[in-house]
């Protein structure tokens, strides 16, 4: 029920989101109920199997480099949100949140625990999505209260797993614009 564009965004969609082996997106807070789930076929453990955005075919579609902070939230809006795909952002826009660390999310993904964070605007495309959601999804502004697991509660803290600090995602909004008001004084090593 949309127009020819979003139809085609539609296609797009199904061509650059999906769920892969790696990148898998970090864990998402336990708290959260309508999470999507697979039986890993090797360990034969139940996994989260959430949907990444690819940042390019051919050479940006599978492993490490799958998942681009800046490239998610640049295409966020027209794949997923216009086509109606809200879960997915929401889980995207989520997952993201996790990593927050210096103020910022990070452009490469890894999983969150190989994450880089050098790139100084991904932060605030995450931002307009986020406020894209609240405008475009019915009831979109839930999301501002839905809990998000902090990977990295403080700038120098080693990877912590889901579920044991979850908080709203207002709070980590709030965050992210306070430390960009205090100044980033991050540099990326290496």
């Amino acid at each position: 029920n949309g127009s020819t564009f979003v139809k085609h965004l539609a296609l797009g969609s199904v061509q650059l989101c999906g769920i892969g082996k790696v990148p898998k997106l970090p864990p998402l807070s336990p708290s959260l109920t309508d999470v999507p789930y697979r039986i890993n076929n090797i360990t034969k453990e139940k996994e989260q199997c959430c949907a990444s955005l690819a940042a390019g075919l051919p050479h940006f579609s599978s492993g490490i480099f799958r998942c681009w902070g800046r490239d998610t939230f640049i295409a966020l809006r027209g794949l997923l949100l216009l086509t109606g795909r809200f879960l997915d952002a929401r889980n995207i826009i989520l997952a993201f949140a996790g990593t927050l660390r210096h103020g910022l999310i990070p452009n490469l993904i890894g999983e969150g625990v190989h994450a880089r964070y050098n790139c100084r605007d991904a932060v605030w495309w995450w931002l307009q999505c986020v406020q894209d959601y609240c405008k475009i999804v019915p009831n979109g502004t839930d999301i501002l209260t839905c809990p998000v697991s902090r990977m990295y509660p403080t700038d120098d803290s080693p990877p912590k797993p889901a579920g044991l600090m979850d908080q709203p995602l207002h709070d980590v909004i709030q965050e992210a614009m306070q430390r960009h008001v205090e100044g980033i004084q991050f540099r990326e090593r290496n």
